[in-house]
């Protein structure tokens, strides 16, 4: 997720904020170690006057007695209650831990056979060419494998691609969205379940956390 460690704008908004959106995120500045004094929550809403995508306020976890432990990370969805007494920096008073969905009951005495997974791993476009030629090599091995379930990582259009500045031929996320189309189609017609998991260096997005390295 997006990180820093320094605000020096107020935040917007009235005095008190009894929730904030789980779609926040906590942060903490890049190559800086995580500490109580630097941690900051970003938004999705723009912040016209700071110039940057997103809006941060600085998290006070030291403001009150009662939010005597707690466990923050970089990237970490955060749902939290507290005060904003002097308009540069958010007194967490709670924070509300988000709950996680039991995994669905298996019923073993129903798996005849077993279970075939396949997993990929992008980019899959060689360094100096667009063509997805590997991303359809992969397609046909997975044709005659035919497993049960194809996890496939990102990322489908790299960042770090050495030519990705260069390419005009589409957006960006429709060259995304042509290549995962693709894949889909093919799963469809084989009827074989797809995962597709996100990778931070997607060119066309902003990144989400967790994600593998």
């Amino acid at each position: 997720g997006r990180v820093t460690a320094k605000l020096s704008v107020p935040i917007k908004g009235s005095t008190e904020l009894s929730r904030v959106s789980e779609n926040n995120r906590s942060v903490a500045e890049t190559k800086i170690r995580l500490h109580p004094s630097n941690v900051a929550l970003v938004g999705l809403r723009r912040a016209e006057r700071s110039g940057s995508e997103t809006d941060a306020v600085h998290l006070d976890l030291g403001f009150s007695r009662d939010l005597s432990c707690y466990s923050v990370y970089s990237g970490q969805p955060l749902l939290i209650r507290g005060v904003n007494p002097t308009g540069c920096s958010l007194g967490v008073m709670e924070i509300f831990q988000i709950p996680i969905s039991k995994p669905p009951a298996i019923n073993l005495d129903k798996c005849s056979a077993n279970l075939h997974i396949m997993v990929a791993c992008g980019p899959y476009t060689l360094s100096n060419s667009h063509d997805p030629t590997g991303l359809f090599n992969l397609l046909r091995s997975v044709k005659q494998s035919k497993p049960h379930v194809l996890i496939l990582l990102g990322p489908f259009v790299d960042s770090e691609h050495p030519g990705i500045q260069s390419y005009s031929e589409t957006t960006y996320e429709e060259l995304f969205q042509s290549r995962v189309n693709s894949v889909s189609e093919w799963c469809s017609h084989l009827s074989i379940k797809l995962i597709i998991v996100s990778s931070w260096r997607e060119v066309h997005h902003d990144p989400v956390y967790p994600t593998p390295p």
